[in-house]
């Protein structure tokens, strides 16, 4: 039997198996419960486990079969060298399908178990299970260490996130083929248990859309020759969202995400450049030391996705590439001077555990090649709104990440990364605020073996914007 045959027959068991209805013509069968919780029944290992194993043999078909991509078929002797062989440190895959993909790849897995009962802690072992099995049986390559720890640590931090929004739109009467679109590995287990989503603990906060028009200006220099590997200036389009889950002033908690925020958006023109961006910050456990009319303050530990792609139009690999999955320190503060005055400031700060970057050495290649390591990181949002004047907010962001040693080729170096924005938005109605926003990003690379490098992006903005 061949790979083909092979994927074809456990799809038709795994179709054979949920075919059945999911409650029995049994009178002593429990019915569907329209006010269910997770609380009135037990955990379900093993639809957690089928939907994870499911989602890699989907995958594979999908890529290999539909899509046909070659690496996307493993064969016996692929899957032998991946069960015996040793773990590889990418050198040269893509930046966006590596840090970006996989993250929502394991979205899928952790919520198999989020949506079968199991916590954000036990769901991790969903994530490293789907991120493993991939690994070693759904790809002809060699089996990456980076893809397990960025699939599983990332799919955590976006799955919990995405987990909740489905949860919350469910319970406001989204219907389910949109709900479905935010969470399908929640949908699917919704279809096949029959069983509502239980009720949202912290509730939506706040969420925006906007739309608008930026202005750009990226280049990428090697330092020691002044030589320009990349530049583009010129105009492109631009969406976002932020949403804020649970009240950030207002948290004291030992559940997971019980309070998150994220900000993310595509700028981008026709085959030039192009913009993605993924920022979150999300309460791990949190205290709340000071509570009055006037002055909220929470304060915790918390865990940070933060993915940035910016520069050239690549689907791969971009100019300026950030990835840092962090452990924080936060606070979160806000003063009401008076009805229509507050001031908001927001403050994070800790350790970047695994972080990725890009870097081009014209010593060693002409690919581009990817460094693995941990560092620092600080981030501030700052902002002031008075209701007649509208909100001006300032945004700074810095990370700085060392390489881990014998992980690539160039291992001794650091990459320091900073972006600042300031943002100026007037409200002309209830719901809709138009605004403009500057700018700055800025990479340097210095690496023992190849020349220092240096990114700047400067982008201008205006936008208009729908909250709720």
């Amino acid at each position: 039997m061949n790979i083909k045959n092979l994927f074809i027959c456990l799809l038709l068991l795994f179709a054979a198996f949920f075919c059945p209805p999911a409650y029995s013509q049994d009178m002593s069968a429990k019915p569907p419960d329209e006010n269910f919780t997770p609380e009135d029944d037990k955990k379900n290992p093993f639809i957690a486990f089928s939907e994870t194993l499911f989602s890699n043999i989907f995958l594979m078909v999908l890529t290999g079969y539909i899509f046909d991509y070659p690496w996307a078929r493993p064969t016996p002797e692929s899957i032998n060298e991946n069960f015996t062989g040793t773990w590889l440190w990418e050198p040269t895959d893509g930046f966006k399908v590596n840090n970006f993909g996989h993250p929502y790849q394991g979205s899928f897995y952790f919520n198999a178990g989020r949506s079968n009962g199991f916590n954000f802690y036990e769901s991790f072992f969903f994530s490293l299970l789907g991120s493993a099995s991939w690994e070693s049986l759904g790809e002809r390559q060699q089996k990456s260490i980076n893809d397990l720890i960025t699939t599983t640590i990332g799919g955590a931090s976006i799955g919990e996130m995405l987990h909740r929004l489905y949860i919350t739109a469910k319970n406001r009467g989204v219907p389910e083929p949109a709900a479905f679109l935010i969470s399908p590995m929640d949908g699917l287990t919704r279809l096949i248990t029959r069983r509502e989503p239980e009720k949202e603990t912290g509730g939506l906060y706040a969420l925006s859309f906007s739309a608008g028009a930026v202005l750009t200006d990226t280049n990428y220099v090697e330092k020691e020759n002044n030589q320009d590997l990349f530049s583009f200036r010129g105009p492109a389009a631009s969406l976002a969202i932020n949403a804020v889950y649970g009240d950030p002033f207002e948290q004291q908690s030992v559940i997971p995400y019980e309070h998150f925020e994220f900000n993310a958006g595509l700028d981008a023109d026709i085959g030039n450049y192009m913009n993605v961006y993924f920022i979150s910050d999300s309460y791990l456990l949190s205290f709340s030391p000071i509570n009055t009319v006037n002055d909220m303050l929470s304060a915790g530990l918390s865990l940070h996705y933060d993915f940035v792609s910016l520069g050239a139009f690549d689907m791969l690999n971009s100019t300026i590439d950030l990835l840092s999955n962090a452990l924080d320190f936060t606070i979160k503060y806000q003063h009401v001077f008076n009805n229509e005055f507050i001031l908001q400031l927001k403050m994070h700060g800790g350790g970047t555990f695994f972080g990725v970057s890009d870097y081009y050495s014209p010593k060693d290649s002409e690919e581009t090649r990817k460094n693995y390591g941990g560092g620092i990181n600080e981030k501030i949002y700052i902002s002031i709104q008075k209701k007649r004047f509208g909100k001006l907010s300032l945004d700074v962001l810095r990370y700085v990440m060392w390489t881990y040693p014998k992980t690539v080729k160039f291992s001794s170096g650091k990459v320091c990364w900073d972006f600042v924005e300031l943002t100026y938005s007037y409200d002309i109605s209830k719901n809709i605020s138009l605004g403009i926003s500057t700018s700055f990003a800025h990479e340097q690379g210095s690496f023992e073996g190849f020349p220092d490098t240096e990114k700047k992006s400067k982008v201008h903005k205006i936008f208009i914007a729908w909250s709720i």
